[in-house]
């Protein structure tokens, strides 16, 4: 044990004087100027005009030797021999093969399978296609000891070629390794991306909501749970990642997203086929996502099939005229009858934005902050007036009937600096299309995001029930002018687990805009909504309950193969990145992988840790390396 922890420190050791180097190669590639590299350029030579590290007057750095012999290269100390590569399906059907690749005998199999046909470039059957672990790992370490080259990292050309020996070494042994993007890139792309990363703002999915990215990068959450395919993981390392370019995968039900070209997700050709881990700039439209439209927030269970059943029942037994309908939601009541200030907060806020009026006038008599309700009924008013006693309590209000003999349509006005907290909090000011989901509520208790969608399809939503020659058919609706409105609504949906699907209806009108619809449309999803959601009115909720009761309810799986229909350039951006213990996690309910530089410090217990996580990763295939 002695030895074995000795020769561990030891690796460790040379693998974090590698990393190093590797470190400053990686900031020295980087191709965007800044006016600070500028400003750099006229005081420290080694810093030219775009910001990039030539090693001008720099002293270098000297290597010393470890695990090789000068003279004698790491590739003759090993034996070689041809063998096949091939990974099958659970059925058995081959999903990759490559013959005659040359890897070292001490590998095994599985090592063979993983980084032929994950990390070998070029298409097989060409003379570009790589067909050797030589050629692999000549490819990284020439690309890398050529940077060094050129900027003069090391002190002698003697220090490059044991720098360049030793890290063959580490790499032909396995004592290191890096990340995937960089076996995917370097040596092939003109300028590399090393590592995967997705924006600040794209949503982690988590037990706890949907998380952004950034967030989790910023407060350094290790060990926070996130989703992944097969349920919950662990966050094991964080890491700002610098700016880079950032694409928009969009999938046929308005779900999409966001990572660089090198990030990797799990995809699908064909329907049904097995899936695959594909890098981004892979992806074409017509391929398939992994999406998980229930990974909701940990709450109690949803009894969809016992309220669709309950719902049908007394569709059945209930005779025209009767109000069964109206009150079977009674028996599915939405949480504990308290309702908190943050959730009387979310109610309203939710309604002011889909039929409301917040502003400040700068002329007239009335230049106050101005808060205005709309409602159609009782069941509004009491809704909204019930919230507003306890969120604002002590604010002055004013209802007034609006001039309609339709319905009795009420306005209940409030004004006063004692609102602007309040508006601030909720971002209330955007209106039109520039509305969007506020964004406390990602992070919001389920009490409070249910209070918010309660609102929202109430106040500006619909519900169909459509029979027609024996078809029968249900939907709930929302269509705003906001498009970003609507994806942000999408999203807050898969936060409680309920699927929907996004359009847009085109506008032939010049002055008007485009109209933008999210729809509930499949029967799970309905019951879902009634139970978790429900609607304020009886009408709209009798209605609801009704569509629950057609003939051919249809349920949604808990993975759907979701179509890429555009693939979109969104420019280049600051990037996250997050590694997990499976690999893997879930971005808006989507399955993508991580690839990440794992961080160990100078010890044996993160040594062993590293040893484990790396053991972890390369079981399901993730991309690791070290960052010291």
């Amino acid at each position: 044990m002695g030895r074995a922890a000795t020769r561990s420190a030891k690796e460790a050791k040379a693998a974090k004087e590698a990393t190093q180097v590797l470190a400053r190669g990686s900031a020295g590639a980087g191709p965007t100027a800044t006016t600070a590299a500028k400003t750099a350029a006229t005081t420290n030579p080694a810093i030219d005009e775009e910001g990039r590290f030539t090693g001008a007057g720099a002293r270098g750095l000297t290597f010393e030797r470890r695990w090789t012999t000068p003279g004698i290269h790491p590739y003759d100390e090993v034996t070689w021999e041809t063998r096949t590569a091939s990974i099958s399906s659970e059925s058995g059907k081959s999903v990759f093969e490559q013959t005659d690749v040359e890897v070292p005998t001490s590998w095994s199999q599985l090592a063979t399978n993983v980084v032929v046909s994950k990390y070998f470039r070029g298409h097989i059957g060409t003379p570009q296609r790589e067909n050797s672990v030589r050629q692999l790992i000549d490819r990284v370490v020439n690309t890398i000891c050529g940077w060094a080259a050129t900027q003069r990292y090391f002190a002698t050309d003697e220090d490059l070629a044991t720098f360049k020996a030793e890290l063959t070494h580490l790499l032909l042994h396995q004592k290191m390794a890096f990340n995937s993007p960089v076996w995917f890139n370097v040596g092939v792309e003109p300028r590399p991306q090393c590592s995967a990363c997705q924006p600040y703002r794209a949503l982690v999915s988590t037990p706890d909501g949907m998380i952004p990215i950034g967030r989790l990068v910023d407060e350094a959450a290790i060990g926070r749970e996130v989703y992944d395919a097969a349920g919950v993981t662990r966050i094991v390392a964080v890491k700002a990642n610098g700016r880079k370019p950032v694409w928009r995968v969009k999938l046929r039900n308005g779900n999409f997203i966001e990572a660089t070209p090198d990030h990797v997700v799990k995809a699908v050709r064909e329907r049904r086929s097995d899936p695959e881990w594909l890098r981004v700039d892979q992806l074409e439209p017509g391929m398939r996502l992994h999406l998980h439209p229930h990974r909701a927030m940990a709450t109690q269970p949803v009894q969809v099939a016992a309220f669709a059943e309950v719902a049908a029942g007394a569709i059945r037994d209930s005779a025209p005229g009767t109000d069964s309908l109206e009150s079977l939601g009674a028996a599915f009541d939405i949480g504990d009858g308290r309702t908190t200030v943050s959730q009387a907060e979310a109610a309203l806020a939710g309604w002011l934005q889909a039929d409301g009026f917040v502003g400040q006038y700068q002329q007239g008599t009335n230049r106050s902050l101005t808060v205005e309700f709309q409602v159609a009924n009782d069941d509004e008013y009491q809704w909204v007036m019930d919230n507003l006693d306890v969120a604002l309590p002590l604010v002055h209000l004013k209802v007034r009937d609006a001039d309609t003999k339709a319905m009795r349509v009420r306005r209940i006005r409030l004004y006063g600096e004692a609102l602007r907290e309040f508006v601030e909090r909720w971002e209330l000011l955007k209106r039109g299309t520039e509305i969007r989901v506020p964004s406390r509520l990602w992070t919001a208790s389920y009490e409070e995001i249910c209070a918010y969608l309660r609102s929202v399809f109430q106040a500006d939503g619909y519900v169909t029930v459509r029979r027609d020659n024996g078809y029968e058919a249900g939907r709930i609706g929302f269509a705003v002018i906001g498009e970003r409105w609507t994806e942000d609504l999408q999203l807050l949906l898969n936060t409680v687990g309920i699927y929907s699907r996004r359009l847009r209806k085109k506008e032939k009108r010049d002055d008007r805009y485009d109209l933008h619809e999210l729809s509930i449309s499949i029967g799970s999803e309905r019951a879902r909504f009634a139970e978790l959601i429900g609607f304020v009115g009886r009408d709209k909720h009798a209605r609801l309950l009704e569509s629950l009761g057609l003939r051919g309810l249809k349920s949604c799986p808990n993975l759907r193969e979701e179509v890429i229909v555009a693939i979109e350039d969104l420019g280049v951006e600051e990037v996250y990145d997050i590694q997990t213990e499976s690999g893997e996690y879930l971005s808006n309910n989507v399955a993508v992988h991580n690839c990440f530089i794992n961080s160990v410090d100078d010890n044996m217990g993160s040594i062993m840790d590293l040893a484990k996580t790396e053991a972890m990763l390369f079981k399901y295939g993730s991309g690791a390396g070290v960052n010291l």
